[in-house]
């Protein structure tokens, strides 16, 4: 190797004969005995060093950088001498130890002012071979987290109320498993039978709330599916639970009969024996249905 007669050699720590280290990036650059490789990595730092004629700028980088002229104090982090490539930028970045939290990137904000600025490192903990075997049995058929994600999933069904088949689109296949790729999307079947299960564990609920109130109101309303031609009989409860008025829909069922007073007034009866409401505690039906307007007289 030849001595260090060359200008670039300012740039450059000797390691042995074969290697050489940036003073800049800290990257370990192989010279095969010459200065060609050298002279080819200073030019990634051209803008950087636009101003190298300056011998003051020069002086400063130098302390800043070079462990041999100026030893970092004991809050800076030490230069590694890991071979790992590092960034290439116009950014001076010293690289920190494995025990710190913390680099500072060194940048030359014009030919007089040099700056540091901090900013955290990300911490990355590797899980166990225990941990990743629990967290992949815990999204199968049957796992504490598949078993969450299906109730947010007929959640969503019901309150936004979606269709079973929504989990068939190829839009949302996509957006769950950019969510969570380790999670199989439930089939419709599964998913209505897992719907059968939580609406008897709500409707016993809500039985138990009606048990404890002591007055509600009735609305109702009758309407038409125009696709398949059948009626609709609507029923919301109104009560005050806690000093708060609450209104909750008990009951969506199909009318097969002529729309009468008396059919009307029967089905109610039929909604409210199975979800335990005393006829004594309705105080008002209210309907803006003409064809309902025979409702209260029988009921």
């Amino acid at each position: 190797m030849p001595p260090t007669k060359s200008e670039l050699w300012q740039y450059f720590i000797k390691l042995n004969s074969n290697e050489v280290k940036c003073k800049i990036c800290f990257k370990t650059i192989k010279t095969s005995g010459n200065t060609s490789n050298m002279n080819k990595h200073l030019k990634k730092h051209s803008n950087a060093l636009s101003g190298k004629g300056d011998e003051k700028i020069q002086t400063t980088i130098n302390k800043k950088l070079d462990p041999l002229n100026s030893p970092p104090p004991s809050h800076e982090p030490q230069p590694s001498t890991s071979t790992s490539k590092a960034p290439e930028s116009n950014t001076f970045l010293a690289i920190p130890s494995s025990s710190d939290v913390k680099k500072i990137p060194i940048d030359v904000i014009d030919d007089s002012e040099l700056t540091e600025t901090y900013a955290p490192l990300p911490k990355k903990r590797q899980l166990s071979i225990v941990q990743t075997i629990e967290r992949k049995y815990s999204y199968s058929n049957g796992g504490k987290d598949h078993l969450k994600l299906c109730k947010c999933l007929l959640y969503f069904i019901c309150v936004d109320k979606r269709p079973f088949d929504i989990v068939k689109g190829r839009g949302f296949k996509k957006m769950m498993h950019q969510a969570c790729p380790s999670f199989k999307i439930p089939s419709v079947d599964t998913l209505k039978a897992q719907f059968d299960a939580l609406y008897s564990t709500m409707h016993l609920k809500i039985e138990n709330i009606f048990d404890n109130i002591s007055h509600l109101a009735l609305t109702c309303d009758i309407w038409s599916e125009m696709m398949t031609v059948t009626s609709y009989l609507g029923v919301t409860a109104h009560y005050l639970h806690d000093d708060r008025l609450v209104s909750r829909c008990i009951a969506t069922v199909a009318l097969d009969q002529r729309h009468t007073g008396e059919y009307i007034a029967d089905k109610l009866k039929e909604i409210c024996a199975g979800m335990h409401i005393s006829l004594e505690k309705i105080t008002a039906v209210v309907t803006a249905r003409s064809h309902l307007s025979g409702v209260g007289s029988v009921y």
